[in-house]
């Protein structure tokens, strides 16, 4: 029996897939890829993996293409990745044991992705490998989930820290516009017939706000929130409005929604990381502190979907609070820590010149009234 089906959808993928290929040997019995238009070197790079490959032709519906694979696949359980994403090398024996101990139904998985810049990273949690249950089918055009139709069978699912490296959001600002207009694009679509869809409404005003479309975003999100279930589900929301008032440098708007998402969770980075740099900018240097004390603490997120900032960067703007509300001892610390933690090259020598000045105050003592 065949004990682990990857299955991927691909599209001129010759750059990235020998590396996610690559990454599945020892993890996957099968490989199964649906090709939706390939015209590169793609089919055959995945059959000198000894993939089968499917032809699907683009309907613009990511979910439809994935169980067009699904069908096919012979595992008891699937495993879902990208041809831009591949397994994290130490992390795949340990998959490999999971999925053999037949102990869960769906293993959730951290996808890792550095994003253009160098100074972020997102990380997303989803279920990526899942027990091949016969009507298991993904659903939504974009951002495709399985979770819906599997959740009727009560599935045991393990909450791992196991991780799949996503190469995409790292790529030349053009690609990734591409990217953001198809993702709106589609999200218009399904709300032309549903406009009360309050998954289409993040999207759409998600790929408004990465587009710069602000006026959009602000009304696709004000519609997503009042959609949008209480609690933890209002978070990425919220945090999305408060980065469109954040790039209109309006920190008094974003603010309040910040305190109110880090309210409903505090085990997120975005947020306390967002609402620090706006006190920092507002000159509220102590609620600046909490705020990055707060996001530092964060094991991990509560969110599904989370931003998440250089530790080396926050701890530097850390001790940049610390220092100016007299606090140089602490400061010296992260200011050691953000420099040992490899700072990027833009703040080193803001760092290494604070740092002597933080040694100088906590040598001189305490200031006098």
């Amino acid at each position: 029996m065949t004990l682990v089906s990857a299955c991927l959808i691909v599209k001129n993928e010759e750059r990235f897939l020998p590396g996610c290929l690559a990454s599945l040997v020892g993890v996957a019995d099968e490989l199964v890829i649906v090709d939706t238009g390939s015209t590169d070197r793609t089919i055959a790079i995945a059959k000198e993996f000894g993939a089968s490959v499917l032809h699907h032709e683009w309907q613009g519906d990511y979910a439809q293409a994935r169980n067009v694979g699904l069908a096919k696949a012979k595992g008891k359980f699937i495993l879902y990745v990208d041809a831009d994403e591949e397994l994290v090398a130490e992390d795949r024996e340990p998959l490999r044991e999971v999925l053999v101990s037949d102990r869960f139904d769906a293993i959730l998985m951290r996808i890792v992705s550095p994003l253009y810049g160098g100074n972020n990273t997102s990380v997303d949690v989803y279920p990526r490998a899942f027990r091949n249950y016969p009507d298991a089918r993904f659903q939504y055009r974009i951002h495709e989930q399985i979770w819906p139709s599997i959740a009727k069978y009560e599935p045991r699912v393990y909450d791992s820290s196991l991780r799949i490296l996503h190469h995409g959001y790292a790529q030349n600002p053009d690609i990734l516009l591409t990217k953001k207009q198809r993702n709106l694009d589609v999200s218009l679509a399904v709300l032309a017939d549903d406009p009360e869809n309050s998954f289409y409404l993040y999207q759409a005003g998600f790929a408004s706000l990465t587009l710069g479309r602000a006026a959009d975003a602000l009304a696709f999100l004000a519609r997503a929130l009042v959609h949008t279930a209480p609690g933890t589900p209002r978070v990425p929301v919220l945090n999305a409005i408060a980065q469109v008032h954040s790039d209109a440098k309006n920190a008094a708007l974003a603010i309040p929604i910040l305190l109110e998402s880090t309210k409903l969770c505090a085990d997120q980075f975005h947020g306390w990381a967002l609402l620090a740099d706006l006190q920092l900018q507002s000159q509220h240097h102590a609620e600046a502190a909490v705020a990055l004390q707060r996001c530092l603490a964060v094991k991990r997120s509560a969110i599904a979907s989370d931003v998440t900032p250089s530790r080396a960067v926050l701890e530097f703007k850390l001790a940049l609070a610390l220092l100016v509300t007299h606090r140089p001892a602490e400061a010296e610390g992260y200011f050691v820590t953000a420099l040992a933690q490899g700072l990027p090259a833009e703040h080193r020598a803001t760092a290494e010149r604070y740092l002597v000045l933080a040694q100088r105050m906590r040598a001189a003592g305490p200031r006098t009234p």
